[in-house]
């Protein structure tokens, strides 16, 4: 079963969350750990420009314009989860593919 991934609509035109990467997981996961210690109006921008990063042709101005805040910290959400589902789905075929135990897949 392929994973759906998130989807926006701005101004008409549909866009879909790009095939994940090792860089999207990254933005999302060092933007985790430094939130807290952002204000009010960057912690809402810094939202927008890691969603922004994973919806090609989409920047984070037309986020802040288009979308409510609800509507942004909900859509990093689904965004978040879906990267985390996919890298948790990804594990467990490593999992099962290792023989006793050793990842059979040397880089």
């Amino acid at each position: 079963m392929k994973m759906k991934f998130p989807q926006i609509e701005i101004n008409g035109k549909t866009y879909e969350m790009q095939e994940p990467r090792a860089r999207m997981w990254r933005t999302f996961a060092e933007f985790d750990e430094k939130k807290r210690d952002l204000s009010n109006a960057e912690f809402i921008e810094k939202h927008c420009e890691v969603i922004a990063s994973v919806f090609s042709g989409v920047t984070v101005e037309e986020l802040l314009d288009n979308l409510a805040l609800s509507d942004v910290l909900k859509l990093y959400r689904d965004c978040y989860i879906c990267l985390s589902e996919l890298m948790t789905s990804k594990l467990r075929v490593l999992e099962k593919n290792s023989v006793d135990g050793e990842d059979s897949a040397k880089i």
